[in-house]
């Protein structure tokens, strides 16, 4: 016992803190502790600033009229688009040509009208 006294003395003198194998593994449980509180705190104040916790009612109302104006908006561009084909189509069985413009390889100057006759349509 007095081998372990002078061997501790001797340490302590040395300015090194004596620490045992179950001192180590609590400090080491300590700071996996502490390490996990502070990332659970991080995760919480992400997840409490995440703009997708802020939204109300409100705003995803709004949002869904947007959605839907965004939708007719798009529903009428595809009528037109079907009613535009449908008298190409009417001008195509009529005339059997089918008139392009084109632009000019030269800067400004005016479209070029190419005519494509096609198999007229009976």
């Amino acid at each position: 016992m007095d081998n372990k006294k002078q061997s501790t003395d001797g340490l302590k003198m040395m300015g090194q803190p004596l620490e045992t194998i179950g001192d180590k593994k609590k400090k080491e449980r300590e700071e996996e502790l502490k390490k996990s509180v502070e990332e659970e705190k991080e995760q919480i104040k992400k997840s409490a600033n995440h703009p997708l916790t802020k939204i109300t009612g409100k705003d995803i109302w709004i949002n869904l009229k947007e959605i839907l104006f965004v939708m007719n908006n798009i529903s009428d561009r595809i009528i037109r688009l079907e009613m535009y084909f449908e008298n190409l189509q009417e001008y195509i069985n009529k005339t059997g040509k089918l008139e392009i413009l084109n632009k000019s390889d030269e800067y400004n100057q005016p479209l070029k009208k190419k005519e494509i006759y096609l198999d007229k349509k009976d």
